[in-house]
C-alpha cells in the first residue's frame, strides 16, 4: 500500500475536511514531540495536497 505523509498539521486538518480518512499516525522520527499523518495514497488526495500547497497536480502513477 502507497502511502503519504503529511507533516503540517494545518494540511492534515485540511484533509480531513475535505473527507481524507486518516489510517494511522505515527511519531516524527526527527521531533519526537510531534506526530506524522498517514494517508492512504490517492489521486484524490494527491490532488487535494497540489491544490492545498499551491502546486500543479500532474497525473503520472496508474491507479
Amino acid at each position: 500500500m502507497d502511502k503519504i505523509n503529511v507533516y503540517k498539521y494545518s494540511l492534515f486538518e485540511q484533509l480531513i475536511t475535505r473527507g481524507h480518512r486518516l489510517p494511522r499516525t505515527k511519531p516524527n522520527e526527527r521531533n519526537p514531540q510531534y506526530n506524522v499523518f498517514v494517508f492512504k495514497r490517492s489521486e484524490a488526495l494527491e490532488r487535494d495536497i497540489a491544490e492545498l500547497t499551491g502546486y500543479t497536480y500532474k497525473k503520472e502513477r496508474a491507479y
